[in-house]
């Protein structure tokens, strides 16, 4: 959050949401989409998941804006004036509380711009990561 009001400063934004995502779901998501990308273009082979999730763990601990702060800890963009919603609670709810605070008709739906979800890609933990 110090990021957050350095750029805007304090009360500049009337609300203020932030949407958080279990990490062990968010990861491999991110592990999906990158692998993804680089099928388009010039990379054809990918990584493990360990071998990526180790490598870009380190590139975050140096730079935690490293693939554009996916691997930061979303606590860290917590403020004491930000509503904390789940995504794993649906996006909807969040957009028609957004849609009430600014006075506009909530969305009946929503795109999903970057699901994936059914990619067949493989994402094995080394261990048993805890779900929630």
């Amino acid at each position: 959050m110090v990021d957050f009001k350095a750029l805007f400063g304090k009360g500049y934004f009337d609300n203020a949401v932030m949407t958080v995502r279990n990490p062990y779901d968010r990861i491999p998501s991110e592990y999906r989409m990158r692998a993804l990308l680089a099928g388009k273009v010039f990379w054809k082979a990918w990584p493990s998941f360990s071998l990526w999730l180790e490598a870009n763990l380190e590139a975050a601990a140096e730079n935690p804006f490293h693939l554009d702060n996916h691997m930061r800890p979303q606590w860290e963009f917590h403020g004491s004036d930000v509503e904390v919603w789940r995504f794993e609670d649906g996006l909807l709810a969040l957009t028609a509380h957004i849609a009430k605070l600014l006075n506009v008709s909530p969305p009946t739906n929503l795109p999903k711009v970057h699901d994936t979800s059914s990619a067949s890609i493989e994402v094995s933990w080394d261990g048993n990561p805890p779900r929630s």
